[in-house]
């Protein structure tokens, strides 16, 4: 029996190992505070012929849900999935104040849940990831160990994949090519 569960194990690790490998999975900053949706929509089929067609593509600095919607329609994306992390642009005014991360993706999602440090400790604000599909189970995950101090300024979005794959889509702050000055210093605190 232990053999047979062994077995169970390693091959479940295999076929994981095996569907990762197989899938082009690409990472994109689309600087969504600069750029308009038609930019956008260039930019994505710059980035097909360039480098070709991917089963994965994780967003950086998206600030709606509808730039997400139109990279994947001219991406040809099927599903997608955003975090929820902060209030719109209608509500802060700042699109530096509301970006978000996104996965889009050929292979049909199983989940999207997300770990917001913005909200009330440790489960967030209270909002959801949103999704191509109305019935993707979506959630904010209730971390339950300590982060340290400081806490860290953004959270991360996690999608699971039908085969067995898991991405996570982060954001972190980056030091602006600076080099340890104190708001460099700051920001690898927080990274």
């Amino acid at each position: 029996m232990k053999k047979l569960v062994l077995s169970l194990c390693l091959s479940s690790i295999v076929s994981v190992t095996t569907a990762a490998a197989d899938s082009a999975i690409g990472t994109w900053n689309i600087d969504g505070v600069e750029k308009s949706v038609d930019a956008l929509r260039a930019n994505s089929q710059r980035m097909l012929s360039d480098v070709g067609p991917l089963d994965v593509l994780v967003l950086q600095e998206v600030i709606s849900a509808e730039q997400v919607g139109e990279i994947a329609e001219a991406m040809g994306f099927p599903f997608w999935a955003i975090s929820d992390f902060s209030p719109p642009l209608s509500i802060t005014q700042n699109g530096y104040a509301s970006l978000e991360v996104a996965v889009l993706s050929q292979i049909p999602m199983k989940s999207a849940v997300e770990w917001d440090t913005t909200g009330r400790e440790p489960t967030g604000d209270g909002y959801r990831p949103r999704s191509s599909d109305q019935n993707l189970e979506t959630a904010e995950l209730d971390i339950k160990i300590p982060v340290g101090d400081p806490r860290p300024s953004r959270g991360f979005l996690r999608v699971e994949l039908e085969g067995g794959l898991t991405v996570y889509a982060v954001h972190w702050k980056s030091s602006r090519n600076e080099s340890c000055n104190p708001a460099d210093l700051e920001n690898a605190a927080l990274r």
